[in-house]
């Protein structure tokens, strides 16, 4: 039987009020760089409601949580109508519903309640813990913020939660890793100044700085902002060479505020940090009762086929898996878990993915591209050296090019089209016969086709399947700006606007 002596154990502020000591926060304060994620401004504590925040492990969200916690508190909240469990160590779902319940029964009903649990996907049919409390004690002044690294559980979770949400209305929220413009906020405080001049766009939240916002995106996507668009881009050109140089370090830490920080502190990224990543994959590999070796294996294939168009039987093939179901099972754990996106073909018929056409495989960060491969082609290496290795490899960095710019749209499509049943399989694709687009957005009635051509020069022949294409098209280049039928755009430029 849970008792209260129990729950404090996790919440010291009971006890302490603002006066604890926390490793997560003190982490966060002795970093170089103290990331607070641009989503900390979506979630409403004073609204009650659930807010379901999912992502990958490892990238910040339980720091976030502290966060609020600890803005909270200094904000004079009662210590008492603040509660955080983790699940790391939860049994089932009724120790969760015991755990809330022996807490909400007391605490004062009558005062707002925020409650935190953290990684809730540990706990199986999480949901229907939640489901019997929101039953027997309402939503009547709660907060409720669950987190969890698994997106297909959260999804299944929140999906059986209609009715359940709250004011929010809206209830989860994708925590990714930085986008490349949150990444120079950070790396070059100075140039991401410079740029928020240049884009003369006021900021969505009072507390930060401008940037990338629905104002950018717009011009995008919107055929009629064109002079617009392009103008825009002609005034940052000349930050150009700076937002470059910042390309490698960006890949090499692939968004993530750990190896960021130690990239800019020592100059390098551990080994114990590329393991910690890659024991986070393997753990929850083994939560879902599969084979690490099969899991390895195709991990294997898929690095080996980045960005290619390649159908199950020839990834069953260059994998060592018998049966197309067990690649397609895998793949999917993969995407549950945030390691990868997978793109179907475009079926313009259908006006979405031509189901049983090959796939285009992407890793969601180039860290988890990086450790993987080093991992596997020698565990004793020395995994930042190789990381660097890949980068000096033309053939690798293209690819890691258009990698990231996948993840960029992505989250472009997300911003767009913000919603608890987002699902990037359906909004992004890849098009073409012989030779195809790498990628094609749907915008609403339309499409926006990108192509990705890192590379030292632009010919004629890079867009000949762009110019096939009816709607807004964009080549994304190394180094070109030019302003034809195709607007040509280099790719760190291309980045900072989304």
């Amino acid at each position: 039987m849970i008792s209260i002596s129990d729950l404090t154990l996790q919440n010291p502020w009971w006890v302490y009020g603002t006066d604890i000591s926390d490793p997560k926060l003190d982490e966060y304060n002795n970093s170089k760089f103290k990331w607070t994620p641009r989503i900390k401004n979506k979630i409403h504590l004073d609204q009650e409601g659930i807010y379901v925040i999912r992502g990958p492990r490892r990238i910040g969200k339980s720091t976030l949580l502290r966060l609020m916690i600890k803005e909270a508190l200094d904000k004079g909240v009662d210590p008492k109508n603040i509660f955080f469990w983790s699940c790391d160590n939860v049994t089932d779902r009724k120790e969760l519903y015991d755990i809330l319940r022996t807490y909400l029964e007391w605490s004062d009903s009558k005062e707002h309640k925020l409650l935190f649990i953290d990684e809730v996907t540990f706990v199986e049919d999480w949901e229907l813990a939640y489901k019997a409390i929101f039953e027997e004690f309402g939503l009547s002044n709660k907060t409720f913020i669950f987190t969890g690294s698994s997106s297909h559980d959260l999804k299944k979770g929140t999906e059986k939660l209609p009715g359940r949400k709250g004011k929010t209305g809206r209830s989860q929220i994708i925590f990714m890793p930085m986008k490349f413009s949150e990444y120079i906020s950070l790396a070059d405080r100075g140039l991401y100044e410079n740029l928020v001049k240049v884009w003369s766009i006021k900021g969505e939240y009072k507390s930060n700085l401008s940037y990338p916002t629905q104002q950018l995106h717009e011009l995008l996507l919107n055929s009629k902002k064109r002079k617009e668009l392009v103008k825009l881009i002609s005034s940052m050109l000349p930050f150009k060479n700076q937002l470059d140089r910042h390309l490698n370090d960006f890949f090499l830490s692939g968004g993530i505020i750990k190896p960021i920080n130690e990239l800019k502190a020592n100059g390098s990224i551990q080994n114990y940090t590329y393991e910690m990543y890659i024991e986070w994959v393997l753990g929850d590999i083994a939560g879902f009762k599969l084979s690490n070796k099969t899991a390895k294996n195709l991990i294997r294939s898929l690095i080996n086929n980045l960005s290619n168009s390649i159908g199950w039987r020839a990834i069953c093939s260059s994998s060592g898996i018998v049966e197309e179901k067990t690649a397609m099972e895998y793949s999917d754990m993969f995407n549950s878990i945030f390691l990868i996106n997978y793109l179907d073909k475009l079926d313009l018929n259908r006006f979405g993915p031509a189901l049983r056409s090959n796939k285009k495989f992407y890793f969601t960060s180039s860290f988890f591209y990086m450790a993987f491969k080093a991992y596997l082609q020698n565990p004793a290496a020395n995994y930042f050296i190789e990381s660097k290795k890949m980068l000096d490899d033309t053939e690798i960095k293209s690819k890691l090019i258009e990698q990231v710019v996948c993840d960029h749209l992505i989250r472009l499509a997300y911003s767009t089209f913000p919603s608890d049943i987002f699902d990037p399989k359906d909004l992004l694709f890849y098009s073409g016969s012989n030779k195809e687009i790498d990628f094609v957005l749907k915008n609403q009635g339309s499409f926006a086709a990108f192509e990705v051509k890192y590379q030292n020069s632009i010919n004629s022949g890079d867009y000949r399947e762009l110019d096939k294409f009816k709607g807004l098209k964009y080549l994304i280049s190394k180094n070109e700006f030019l302003e034809n039928k195709t607007i040509t755009i280099p790719v760190s430029i291309f980045l900072m606007l989304i």
